[in-house]
């Protein structure tokens, strides 16, 4: 695709893009047209021009956590953790999108139980289209006692990184750890 705009991409560039957006075609192409045009004369693409333009799709990347937590998978779990500090998420911020997350998916489930259809509740609690299948697996993974759980998790880690000692990326890492328990 990069070639379409005149341009090379290095393979760690493509990487890193694949990593910060996803592997949407739509998306990839959008991002690299956006490269190619501020780098005007430049040929080829590189990691950096990823990091200084591109940054990471905060939608996708808490997502990808939610969906690392509820896969009980710690290990990717820390390293989008890890990714979206990394790129200056703010942990308040990591905190309150996981918190909304989990919201979303605890109203889901509730009203599947109520006999809703997958459809209605998408539009309902405004999912993206890309993002639909793989929440619906989410809402399933989970019981209501888990989310339940992992909400009071996050109120005492928000409560914690308010008012405690600890850093508050340790106190992340040990909420990620206690989550996919």
């Amino acid at each position: 695709h990069a070639r379409q705009y005149k341009k090379e991409i290095t393979a760690l560039a493509t990487q890193k893009l694949v990593e910060d957006v996803g592997s949407n075609m739509a998306i990839l192409d959008k991002h690299l047209e956006k490269l190619s045009i501020y780098l005007d004369e430049k040929t080829t693409i590189d990691e950096r021009d990823v990091d200084a333009l591109v940054g990471v799709d905060r939608d996708r990347t808490v997502f990808e956590l939610t969906e690392a937590v509820a896969q009980r998978n710690v290990t990717l779990a820390l390293k989008v953790l890890i990714q979206m500090l990394s790129h200056g998420e703010d942990s308040a911020r990591i905190i309150s999108l996981l918190a909304w997350q989990i919201k979303r998916l605890w109203r889901a489930k509730q009203l599947l139980q109520q006999g809703e259809n997958e459809q209605k509740v998408a539009a309902e609690l405004q999912i993206i289209p890309f993002f639909t299948k793989r929440f619906f697996e989410q809402v399933k993974r989970y019981s209501e006692e888990d989310l339940a759980k992992n909400h009071e998790l996050l109120l005492e880690t928000d409560l914690k990184s308010k008012t405690g000692s600890l850093s508050t990326q340790l106190l992340l890492e040990l909420l990620v750890y206690r989550l996919c328990a």
